[in-house]
């Protein structure tokens, strides 16, 4: 069972091969492997797929993007992870935190929410 504050990885539009590396780089700097979102899991609030529901609320169609958001890293570890995955990773996935507001969002919502801020910051 997890808890909201634990490190972790929340991930998804991620390769099998992508998913690897990062569960490697970060052996040891976070409490698990990156959980990987499915397309049964967009209406799950962020703070649920944290504590590890894993359920299926039907399958509902999500843009095509890689995204990593990080939980429970305070800012200079933070700025570590971020360079990592950079460092580590081809593509360049979007890069989010978990925040006390966006905990409570939906990962549709979010995922909606980080392609609308990506798209305003790319112009």
């Amino acid at each position: 069972m997890s808890d909201l504050n634990d490190k972790l990885l929340i991930t998804y539009g991620l390769t099998n091969e992508e998913i690897d590396k990062l569960n490697e780089v970060f052996k040891n700097k976070v409490s698990k492997e990156c959980i990987v979102i499915k397309d049964g899991m967009a209406k799950f609030k962020m703070k649920e797929i944290i504590l590890g529901n894993e359920g299926n609320e039907g399958v509902e169609e999500l843009p095509k993007e890689k995204v990593i958001i990080f939980n429970g890293l305070a800012n200079s570890s933070l700025q570590n992870a971020i360079k990592a995955v950079r460092n580590n990773l081809e593509d360049k996935p979007i890069l989010a935190a978990i925040t006390p507001v966006s905990i409570n969002w939906s990962f549709k919502f979010l995922l909606e929410h980080l392609i609308e801020e990506k798209k305003r910051f790319s112009k």
